[in-house]
């Protein structure tokens, strides 16, 4: 059994009222939808992987900003839905740079079918994993925050 808690950060890639989301489909959750994102390798800082895993599923390249969710999934909490291994995951709000397009990349994620942008307003609608749509939109929806995350010696 896997020790520890697994670190997950993911992205918030806004343009134009939408988010770039990256669509699943596979015999444990059916059809889904997650934020782009996934987990940091050791001695990889979170910025680095966030940027690596959003051009591993989408091809595209961003520019990461400000901290905008931290959620954690407990395995016994949620009946080991999802697995047994600990996860907490950091979620970031970023930017793409110009003529940066979602797209499934030529080798995808295993049952990855498609990477697209969904609009804001369809996204309580939309069969997200984890289930932090409404966090999301609340979050987005506030006044501009100062970022919370440091990053550099504590």
């Amino acid at each position: 059994m896997q020790q520890g808690i697994r670190v997950r950060v993911g992205a918030v890639i806004m343009r134009n009222n939408a988010i770039v989301l990256v669509e699943y489909d596979d015999d444990k959750s059916g059809r889904h939808f997650n934020v782009p994102g996934g987990g940091v390798n050791e001695g990889e800082s979170l910025h680095d992987a966030l940027r690596r895993e959003i051009l591993e599923e989408t091809c595209m390249e961003v520019d990461v900003g400000r901290l905008l969710l931290v959620w954690e999934y407990v395995p016994p909490r949620e009946a080991n839905k999802y697995g047994p291994r600990h996860e907490i995951g950091l979620v970031f709000l970023c930017q793409p740079h110009a003529g940066s397009e979602p797209r499934l990349p030529e080798v995808p994620d295993e049952n990855q079918i498609d990477a697209r942008w969904v609009s804001l307003e369809d996204l309580p609608h939309v069969p997200l994993l984890p289930q932090v749509g409404e966090r999301l939109l609340t979050t987005l929806h506030m006044a501009q925050q100062e970022d919370i995350f440091y990053q550099g010696l504590l």
